[in-house]
């Protein structure tokens, strides 16, 4: 038995809970915080930029209102994110 069954196994008996259970629970916890960081990242783009989306970033890069660095690093962050 691999190490993670066992740890499984483990908290599933000291939570009471059937290991299947336990596991759906944790991977939906698990998907629902890296949505929720992600969605904050987002926003902190949105407010950092002034801008609705990476392409108005973009935009403001082309036209010189923000410089390159970071904001190139951040518009591919941001495409990133609208990615997933």
């Amino acid at each position: 038995m691999s190490a993670s069954i066992s740890v499984l196994n483990e908290m599933a008996s000291e939570f009471g809970m059937d290991k299947d259970r336990l596991l759906k629970d944790a991977l939906k916890t698990y998907i629902q915080n890296a949505i929720s960081e992600l969605e904050q990242l987002e926003n902190k783009l949105k407010s950092m930029y002034h801008c609705p989306s990476p392409t108005g970033l973009m935009a403001k890069i082309a036209n010189g209102e923000m410089p390159e660095h970071p904001g190139w690093d951040d518009f591919l962050t941001w495409k990133n994110i609208e990615s997933k």
